[in-house]
C-alpha cells in the first residue's frame, strides 16, 4: 500500500524542484539576452496591431521659440485630431486648429492603399465647410500616414520598421535598467541606419517599461558628437485599451523650437472603417486635381462651377499676395503642377508601354519576314 500523504509530499517536492530549475534556466537566458523579454512583449503587442483610431486633443505652448520668432501672440493654441491607420494600406488624418478658442485652419489627407489625396480649405470657412481643393495621386507605399508622434519611438519611418522588428534584428544595444520618475526601465540606444545616411552619427534612445508591453516611457534622439538631444517623448499615461494590450493616452514633447503635451481620450484598436472615410468627399463646387489619370475638373457641372469661382475668389483674397495662388495650389485656369513633367502621369506611361509593346511586336515581325525572303 502507498503512503499517499507522503507520496503527495515527494510529488510536490519533485514540482518545486522542477520549477526552481525552469526558473534558473530562464534567469540564465535572460542574463544572456536581456531584451528577450522587451522582443516578446513587443512581438505580441505588434501582432496584435492591425488598425487603430485615435482622438487626439494637442496643446502647444505658446512661449515656445517657434511662436515666438513668428510674433504669434496667444494664450492658447491647440488643435483636435482624428487619425486614423491601418496595415493594409488605408489611413486618414485630420485636423482642426485652433487659436485662443477661435478656429484657424483644417487639414485632410487620407488613402485607401491605391489612391491617396489632400484637401486645402479655405481658413476663413467654419470648420465643417468642405474643401475648395482635392489632388488625387497614386499611393505607391503601404506605410503612408503612418507616422505620428503617438508612435514615436515605436515606428522609424527612415527604415519602415518597428520597434519590435528592430529588437528581433538585433540593432538594439542594451543599456541595463535605470530609475526615471520612480519607474525601473529598460534603457537601450538603436543607432539610427537610414538609407540616405550609412554612416549616421545620431541615436534613437528608449528608456522601455516593462508593466507596459516594454512601450517607450521615454524616447529621446540624441546627435552623437556633441551629444545633444534634438528631441525628447515622455509618456505621462498609459491606458490598456483592451485587455494585455497598452497604448500610451498621455503623451508630452521637447523639441528645440516647440513644446507640446498631447492627449487621447479615444483610442481604438481594430475597428471597423467605413470605406468613405479613405476617399475624398466629392462635393459641388469641389476642383480636382488628379495626377492618376492626368485631368482637373470641378464637381458639379455648371452650378458647381460657378460656386468654385466665387469661393476662389475668397480664398485669392486671404493670400498674402492675392495674384498668386498658395504653394502647392494650381493657379486658376492652369494645369495642376506635378513632381514630374505633365506627360509622366498614369494614363500616359500606360500607353507608352503600349506603344513600345506594338513597336517590338513590328520589329519582332519584319526581321523574321527578312530572314524568310
Amino acid at each position: 500500500m502507498f503512503d499517499v500523504p507522503q507520496l503527495r509530499v515527494q510529488l510536490l517536492a519533485v514540482l518545486f524542484l522542477f520549477a526552481a530549475a525552469a526558473s534558473a534556466v530562464r534567469a540564465d537566458a535572460d542574463e544572456d539576452d536581456p531584451l528577450r523579454a522587451a522582443i516578446d512583449a513587443q512581438a505580441q503587442w505588434r501582432s496584435a496591431l492591425v488598425g487603430l483610431r485615435l482622438r487626439i486633443v494637442i496643446e502647444f505652448d505658446p512661449t515656445s521659440p517657434v511662436y515666438r520668432d513668428s510674433n504669434v501672440q496667444a494664450e492658447r493654441i491647440h488643435s483636435e485630431e482624428d487619425w486614423i491607420w491601418c496595415d493594409d494600406g488605408r489611413f486618414r488624418n485630420e485636423v482642426w486648429s485652433y487659436i485662443d478658442g477661435r478656429f484657424s485652419s483644417h487639414n485632410l489627407s487620407g488613402g485607401d492603399g491605391r489612391a491617396q489625396f489632400n484637401a486645402e480649405f479655405i481658413k476663413s470657412d467654419p470648420p465643417d465647410a468642405p474643401p475648395l481643393f482635392i489632388r488625387l495621386r497614386p499611393q505607391v507605399v503601404r506605410w503612408a500616414g503612418i507616422s505620428h508622434n503617438f508612435l514615436m519611438g515605436l515606428w522609424y519611418r527612415d527604415e519602415h520598421k518597428w520597434l519590435a522588428d528592430k529588437l528581433m534584428d538585433g540593432e538594439a544595444i542594451d543599456q541595463g535598467l535605470e530609475m526615471v520618475d520612480g519607474h525601473e526601465l529598460r534603457k537601450i540606444r538603436i543607432p539610427r541606419r537610414a538609407p540616405q545616411e550609412p554612416e549616421a552619427t545620431t541615436d534613437h534612445l528608449l528608456w522601455l517599461d516593462p508593466r507596459h508591453q516594454y512601450l517607450p516611457r521615454q524616447y529621446a534622439f540624441r546627435i552623437r558628437e556633441g551629444e545633444q538631444i534634438d528631441r525628447t517623448l515622455v509618456v505621462d499615461e498609459y491606458r490598456e485599451v483592451v485587455p494585455g494590450w497598452w497604448f500610451p493616452s498621455k503623451i508630452h514633447l521637447t523639441m528645440t523650437n516647440m513644446r507640446t503635451a498631447s492627449s487621447a481620450p479615444q483610442i481604438e484598436l481594430n475597428p471597423q472603417f467605413e470605406p468613405q472615410l479613405f476617399k475624398p468627399d466629392l462635393k459641388p463646387g469641389v476642383e480636382i486635381y488628379d495626377d492618376i489619370h492626368g485631368r482637373n475638373d470641378i464637381i458639379g457641372g455648371a452650378s458647381g462651377k460657378e460656386l468654385h469661382r466665387k469661393r476662389r475668389a475668397i480664398y485669392s483674397a486671404s493670400l498674402p499676395h492675392p495674384q498668386n495662388a498658395s504653394p502647392g495650389v494650381p493657379k486658376l485656369n492652369a494645369p495642376a503642377p506635378t513632381t514630374a513633367p505633365d506627360w509622366v502621369s498614369v494614363a500616359w506611361l500606360r500607353w507608352g508601354c503600349y506603344l513600345m509593346a506594338a513597336v517590338f511586336v513590328v520589329t519582332a515581325l519584319a526581321l523574321r519576314l527578312r530572314r524568310k525572303s
